[in-house]
């Protein structure tokens, strides 16, 4: 079972345990792709010293931000679908519950018919 506070707002945004984002193989080339990008962006001289186009710049950032959208669509879809999950197995342990009242209930009207 795992067990965790959810009311901590750092433990659940600063956990390196099962984060994606405090991953070393993700961090190290997300933090030296940002460097690049911002670099690029803001220092306008340095675009002459890299020899690379403002477009090339937009053109990366715009596939980054698809590839961020996509992500996180995927990721709530995969939340939504374990709700629906969550949901469906709900309605059967309600039906469940509902045939045992019933059935315990015809028994021991059975029962008290009997003597």
């Amino acid at each position: 079972m795992i067990l965790y506070d959810n009311r901590d707002l750092r433990f659940l945004l600063l956990s390196r345990v099962g984060s994606v984002i405090f991953a070393p193989n993700v961090l190290l080339p997300a933090l030296v792709s940002d460097c690049l990008c911002a670099a690029i962006l803001c220092a306008p001289d340095m675009k002459v010293h890299l020899i690379m186009s403002g477009s090339v710049v937009r053109i990366y950032a715009t596939i980054l931000g698809f590839v961020i959208v996509f992500r996180t669509n995927m990721a709530f879809n995969r939340y939504f679908d374990g709700v629906l999950h969550v949901k469906a197995m709900l309605s059967k342990w309600r039906d469940a519950f509902c045939s045992l009242c019933v059935f315990i209930e015809a028994s021991a009207l059975k029962i008290q018919e009997q003597g």
